[in-house]
C-alpha cells in the first residue's frame, strides 16, 4: 500500500493517534496529487465547493471505531458558508493485510479491470453455491433476441433471434437512456441490425459493454433499447412480462453506474490516491512495570477513507432509475462500472477492483433491505426454500415494503410503468409465497398495507392518465412509506374485504381495479389547519370536535380548507413496533381511512384522500362516534 501524505496531514495523524482529542487547521491547502488524506478531501469538497483546492478551515477529530481495536478521524472541511465531512477508519496494519488492497490504476477500464472481473466471474461460477441457484421458470422465457458480438469483423455486431430450449451465454446491460437513445430497434432500423452494424457508431455506454463482453469471452449481449421493438407496444409488453427471466439467466450485469446518460460511459479517469487504503507508522510508549525504562515501539496503522460505494453506487444516477431496482434484483452477478471504480456484487460477495476480497463495510451494506430480500429469495435448504416458515415469509414481507418505499423515490420516463417496472421482481415473491399483489399490495396483508402515507410534505402529483385506484400508492407519482410493520399477534383488522378484483397485462399494468369494505364509519368535516399535518374533525351529527394528525393528499394549492369526509378505522395495533414512530413519532394504535364521495347516490363510491394515525388518548373519542351498524363502501 503507499503511504504518500503530505507534512501538514501527516503531522495532523500523528498527533491524533498518539495523543488523541482535536485539531483544527487553518486555510488549509490541498495536495489531491501527492496525499492520501487531501485527494479524499479535494474528492468530497469538489462536489460542494467552489474552490475545493483551498478550505478555510479543517476540523479533524480521533473517537474509537465502530469495531473493537478500531478508531475513526472524522474530518469536517469547510468554505466560507458551507461544510463537508469525511472519515478515515483507523485499524492496526496486522488487520487489514496488504493483499486485502490492490494499487488504483488511473483509468477503470485496464488491464487490472479485466483481470479483476474476470478473476471474480470465474471464482463465483465455479464456487458460490448460492450463485448457482438455477431459477425457476420456463427455458422459453429467455430472450426472443439478442446481440451476436462475433461478427464477420473485430467490430461488427447483429441482432439475432434465438431459438427456444437452446443454452447459451449472455450479459445484459442496465443503464440511463438519458432521452431518445441515437440507435434503436425499430421497423426502420430492424434490417441493418439483423445484417449487422459498426459497435464503433453506438454510444459510448453500449460501445463499452460490447467491449467488456468481448474482453470477458461473452458472445451475446442484451440491450433494451436494441433487443425489444421500441415502436411496437405489443412486443414491449411481451418482452415486459419476461423481465424477470432475461436478467435471472443473464450470466452477468453490467451496469453502467456512473453514467447519466449513453453518452458517458463506462470508463472514468480518477485519482489512485483516493479512497485506497493507505499506512503510516506511529511512536508508542510501551511502559514497563515498573514504569521506569519505557520502550518506543513503532505502530503501524491501516486508514482506510470512507467507502465511496453509497455515494456512487446506491445513490449514483443509474440508481435513480426506477427500472433499475428491478434489474439488479434480478441479476445474479452485477459489474457495476462507477466513478471510484469497479464494483463486483452477487450474492455471496461485494467487493471493487480496490477491495478485490471484501468490501470494509461489506456487512453494515449486506444488512440493508434490497441486499436482505435478494439474498432471502434466493436462500435454500436441501434444495428447498424457506418460504414454509412463517417467521421468513414475515421477515420477507417487510423487506418488500421497505424496497417498495425507496423505489417509489425513484424516476420513470413514463408514468404508466410504475407497477410494470417492478413486475419480475412481484413474480418471484409470488412464486415463492403463493401470494398475489393487486395494485401494489400483497393480499395476503391487504387491510394494513392500505396504510401507506406520502413521505414527503410537498404538493402531491396527480397523474394526467389513470395508473392505480386511490387507495392503491402507486397512483399518484409521489414517494411513499409503509406505515404498519407486518406479521404481528398483536393486531386485528377492524373491517372486511367484501369485494376486490383487478384486471391488468401481464406485464403488470393495471386495466381496472374495484374495492368493497365493509365496516363502521364516522361522518365528518375536515378542517385543515394552518400546521401542514394537523386538522381538525368535527364528527356529525353531534358537532364533538378534536383536533388529529392526518396525511392528506393535497394535488394543488386550492384544496378547500373544509371537507365533508367519511372516516373508516381499519387496522389495530398495540405492539409497540407498530404504528409506533412511523406517523410524527406518535405512539399510535388506530389506523384510519379518509376517505370523500365522488360519485352521487344511488351507488356511491369513494376515493381515498388521506389516512389518520391515532394514538391510544384518541381512540376512545373516535370509536365513540362510529356508526353502530356497519356500511359498505366502494372505494376507486
Amino acid at each position: 500500500m503507499l503511504s504518500q501524505l503530505c507534512p501538514e496531514c501527516s503531522q495532523t495523524l500523528v498527533t491524533l493517534l498518539e495523543g488523541g482529542g482535536r485539531l483544527t487547521r487553518e486555510r488549509l491547502t490541498l495536495h489531491p496529487r501527492t496525499c492520501h488524506v487531501c485527494a479524499n478531501l479535494y474528492a468530497t469538497s469538489s462536489q460542494h465547493f467552489k474552490n475545493p483546492g483551498v478550505v478555510s478551515s479543517a476540523s479533524f477529530e480521533i473517537s474509537s471505531g465502530p469495531l473493537p481495536g478500531t478508531r475513526e478521524v472524522y474530518v469536517d472541511c469547510k468554505e466560507d458558508g458551507p461544510s463537508v465531512s469525511e472519515s478515515f477508519l483507523v485499524k492496526p496494519a496486522s488487520d487489514y493485510p496488504p493483499r486485502n488492497v490492490y494499487k488504483a490504476t488511473p483509468d477503470t477500464f485496464s488491464r487490472s479491470t479485466w483481470s479483476f472481473l474476470r478473476s471474480k466471474l470465474n471464482e463465483c461460477l465455479a464456487m458460490h453455491t448460492s450463485c448457482r441457484h438455477i431459477p425457476i421458470t420456463n427455458s422459453s422465457s429467455q430472450p426472443t433476441r439478442l446481440l451476436n458480438l462475433r461478427g464477420r469483423t473485430r467490430y461488427q455486431i447483429k441482432l439475432v433471434d434465438m431459438e427456444r430450449d437452446s443454452k447459451y451465454s449472455y450479459f445484459t446491460l442496465s443503464h440511463c437512456w438519458g432521452g431518445e437513445p441515437q440507435m434503436k430497434l425499430t421497423r426502420k432500423t430492424e434490417q441493418s441490425l439483423r445484417a449487422g452494424i459498426d459497435s464503433r457508431t453506438l454510444p459510448r455506454t453500449y460501445r463499452q459493454a460490447v467491449e467488456v463482453c468481448r474482453q470477458l469471452d461473452i458472445e451475446y449481449l442484451w440491450i433494451d433499447s436494441l433487443c425489444i421493438f421500441q415502436d411496437n407496444l405489443a412486443d414491449w409488453h411481451t418482452q415486459a412480462t419476461c423481465m424477470r427471466d432475461i436478467y435471472s439467466y443473464a450470466v452477468c450485469n453490467i451496469a453502467a453506474t456512473g453514467a447519466s446518460d449513453s453518452t458517458v460511459g463506462l470508463q472514468f479517469d480518477r485519482n489512485p490516491l483516493a479512497s485506497v487504503p493507505f499506512e503510516i507508522v506511529v511512536s508508542e510508549q510501551s511502559p514497563s512495570l515498573t514504569n521506569v525504562n519505557s520502550k518506543t515501539t513503532n505502530a503501524r496503522y491501516t486508514i482506510l477513507p470512507s467507502l465511496r460505494y453509497n455515494h456512487d453506487v446506491t445513490h449514483g444516477p443509474l440508481s435513480k432509475r426506477a427500472w433499475v431496482v428491478q434489474e439488479r434484483f434480478l441479476s445474479t452477478r452485477i459489474m457495476h462500472f462507477a466513478v471510484s471504480g469497479v464494483y463486483w456484487e452477487c450474492t455471496t460477495d461485494l467487493c471493487s477492483d480496490i477491495h478485490p476480497v471484501s468490501l470494509p463495510e461489506v456487512d453494515e451494506i449486506f444488512g440493508e433491505d434490497y441486499f436482505k430480500l435478494k439474498h432471502m429469495l434466493s436462500t435454500t435448504i436441501d434444495g428447498k426454500t424457506l418460504h414454509s416458515q412463517r417467521a421468513w415469509t414475515d421477515e420477507l414481507y417487510r423487506a418488500w415494503s421497505s424496497l417498495a418505499d425507496k423505489y417509489s423515490e425513484c424516476e420513470l420516463s413514463f408514468e404508466t410503468d410504475k407497477l410494470v417496472a417492478l413486475n419480475g421482481i412481484v413474480q418471484k415473491v409470488a412464486q415463492l409465497t403463493g401470494d398475489f399483489l393487486i395494485c401494489g399490495l400483497w393480499k395476503q396483508y391487504f387491510i394494513p398495507q392500505l396504510l401507506w402515507r406520502t413521505s414527503h410534505v410537498t404538493i402531491k402529483h396527480r397523474s394526467n392518465s389513470w395508473l392505480a385506484p386511490t387507495w392503491s400508492w402507486a397512483s399518484n407519482q409521489t414517494s411513499f412509506e409503509h406505515t404498519t410493520h407486518l406479521g404481528c399477534g398483536k393486531s386485528r383488522e377492524m373491517v372486511t374485504i367484501e369485494h376486490l378484483s383487478m384486471e391488468a397485462l401481464p406485464s403488470g399494468q393495471i386495466k381496472h381495479a374495484s374495492l368493497v369494505l365493509r365496516g363502521k364509519l364516522v361522518n365528518a368535516d375536515l378542517i385543515r389547519n394552518n400546521e401542514r399535518y394537523e386538522c381538525s374533525l368535527i364528527c356529525q351529527p353531534s358537532g364533538d370536535m378534536r383536533k388529529f394528525h392526518a396525511e392528506l393528499m393535497e394535488y394543488d394549492q386550492s384544496s378547500p380548507s373544509r371537507a365533508r369526509v367519511v372516516c373508516m378505522a381499519i387496522y389495530e395495533d398495540t405492539c409497540e413496533e407498530g404504528l409506533r414512530k412511523h406517523f410524527f413519532d406518535l405512539e399510535c394504535q388506530l389506523g384510519i381511512l379518509i376517505l370523500q364521495q365522488c360519485a352521487p347516490e344511488p351507488t356511491p363510491t369513494y376515493e381515498r384522500i388521506g389516512v389518520m394515525f391515532l394514538p391510544e388518548e384518541h381512540c376512545d373519542f373516535y370509536i365513540s362516534h362510529e356508526s353502530s351498524e356497519e356500511h359498505s363502501i366502494a372505494i376507486i
